[in-house]
This record gives structure tokens, C-alpha cells and sequence, in this order.
């Protein structure tokens, strides 16, 4: 969690912290003073300012209001080379062995999924094939 001016925040950017200034000389306020509810929506449309850069703004939120992660590298497509990096890099983290471990399983069936798309591709196009050599 990243900390502005004393306040937890999903994220962070240089637009974001532009526009909570912003915002303050509106109501030429502190961010300590300001009503917790308009403090809150404050912070909020910082935090979606920020996120917005990073994962679009159209971008699906998962329950905890966190934009999913899509693309290589993913939950949904994971990478030899994530996981690496999180061999690498995490082993601090708690649940290390057991992070690290299910990402190997995740990578694994992610991969035996994708050659079972392939093989099933390549048997559509060879029947093609054969239909066109039959005409």
C-alpha cells in the first residue's frame, strides 16, 4: 500500500498527485481537513487516475477494485520468465514456497493448454488441407 500525505492508496502517479493538488486549491483545504467523504472520492479518482495509465482505463476490476492483470506475464498467461523473476526477486515475501510453487503449476497447465489448442489447430487445418486436395 502506498502512502499519501499520511493516506493508504492502491497507487500512485505524477497525474494523480496533480490532480489531488488540484483538487486541495479548490477547496483550499489540507487533505487532513477535508470532509472524510470528500477526502475519500478524492484519493479514489487519484487512484484511477494512476491506474488508468498503467492498465487502461477501461481496464476489469477484480473484487478488491484492483484492475486484472491481462497479457503475458499474467494469472491468465503466465511466463517461464515471471516465474523466474519471482524466483528471483520475492523471496522475501510471505508464502514465498507456496507463491512460488503454484505459479509453476499455473505455468504448467497453462502451457499444456496452449499445445492442446495448438494440436487441435493443426488437425482443423490439415482436414482442410485434405478436403482441398479431395476437390
Amino acid at each position: 500500500m502506498i502512502m499519501f500525505d499520511g493516506y493508504p492508496m492502491k497507487a500512485i502517479s505524477v497525474d494523480a498527485i496533480q490532480y489531488i493538488e488540484k483538487q486541495l486549491r479548490a477547496y483550499n483545504l489540507p487533505l487532513s481537513e477535508l470532509p472524510p467523504h470528500i477526502r475519500k472520492k478524492v484519493l479514489r479518482e487519484g487512484e484511477n487516475i494512476a491506474l488508468g495509465h498503467v492498465f487502461g482505463v477501461d481496464a476489469k476490476r477484480g473484487k478488491d477494485g484492483m484492475p486484472i492483470q491481462r497479457g503475458l506475464g499474467s494469472k491468465a498467461q503466465p511466463t517461464l520468465q515471471s516465474v523466474m523473476a519471482y524466483e528471483k526477486y520475492c523471496t522475501h515475501e510471505t508464502n514465498f514456497v507456496e507463491n512460488l510453487a503454484k505459479m509453476k503449476s499455473d505455468l504448467a497447465a497453462y502451457e499444456a493448454r496452449k499445445a492442446k489448442e495448438r494440436a487441435e489447430a493443426e488437425a482443423i487445418e490439415e482436414a482442410r488441407e485434405l478436403e482441398d486436395a479431395a476437390e
